[in-house]
């Protein structure tokens, strides 16, 4: 239940990972609001909700049926983000997270942090010279609601792309020159407000986006690096550390704890309950969440 405003909302969509996602409501509880979207595939769903629903400070929805690469994970992330605006404060910042991100520094740190500042925290990648990548949007893809690894749905991707090509390429998004990058993001309300409310100011680019592939990953560095805030944006600081050719981040474990640490970043990904346990075990002596249990015991 959230009961008042508060200056920073954290958004987290989840499919799995709980006791990491419960040790950050630990870490942010009385600070910062939490906004979690539970993929509606995930069993005992409305037991799960009933958890969640039930600390101060936290809202937790079911809207959509997440699938990897799927419009739907934007959609949930666009419905919270219009929650996220009417529960923080005007000059505050809305954050974007998976369940498997994890705080590297305590909750008081993280918000003098964003106090007073008015940059964008995503990461943005140059794709003009990326023609897989290019791919993603050049080519209307007509399967944006299903798992974009689905073996089934590969075949018919390269089968449409054979139909269409011997038809003119798409080059922009509703006018917009494509940019491709990572959800997971930091951004003042009034970005937010900006970011949230373009697909319906802007029908066209939202039917474009709907039938790109990996949509999440075009809408908003697309919509940014084409508006007044692209001089705003620097790069989002969440360690990740990304596996050899798998597309994946790689599971950080114990002995990734010193790196972690001397990195100056935020955040960490992807934290793993079970894989991570001793990881998590020392961060929390750093971020304060070690604390925060032992106070709610």
């Amino acid at each position: 239940m959230i009961s008042e405003s508060r200056k920073q909302t954290i958004i987290i969509t989840a499919y799995t990972n709980w006791t990491v996602v419960d040790r950050v409501i630990a870490w942010s509880r009385g600070h910062a609001n939490l906004l979690i979207h539970v993929d509606a595939k995930v069993p005992c769903v409305d037991k799960i909700l009933n958890h969640l629903n039930s600390f101060e400070g936290v809202e937790a929805y079911s809207h959509y049926k997440i699938y990897w690469g799927s419009l739907q994970h934007l959609q949930a992330i666009l419905s919270l983000l219009s929650r996220a605006l009417e529960i923080t404060a005007g000059s505050g910042y809305i954050h974007l997270h998976s369940g498997a991100d994890y705080p590297l520094i305590t909750v008081e740190e993280f918000l003098k942090y964003f106090d007073n500042n008015k940059s964008i925290y995503i990461g943005v990648v140059d794709i003009k010279d990326n023609p897989s990548v290019r791919k993603w949007y050049e080519r209307v893809y007509p399967f944006s609601r299903f798992d974009t690894r689905a073996t089934w749905v590969h075949l018919l991707r390269k089968l449409s792309w054979i139909v269409q090509a011997p038809f003119p390429k798409r080059r922009k998004l509703g006018g917009l020159i494509p940019h491709k990058g990572q959800v997971w993001s930091s951004f003042p309300c009034e970005v937010a407000r900006y970011l949230s409310s373009y697909g319906d100011n802007h029908p066209q680019f939202w039917k474009d986006i709907c039938t790109c592939m990996i949509p999440e990953e075009l809408y908003f560095q697309t919509i940014l690096m084409n508006s007044q805030y692209s001089n705003y944006v620097v790069p989002n600081p969440i360690y990740i550390e990304w596996r050899d050719n798998s597309g994946s981040p790689k599971t950080l474990r114990i002995e990734d704890l010193q790196q972690l640490l001397s990195s100056g970043n935020l955040w960490a990904r992807k934290i793993v309950s079970g894989t991570s346990d001793e990881l998590i075990e020392q961060l929390d002596k750093v971020n304060g969440i070690s604390e925060c249990i032992h106070n709610d015991m």
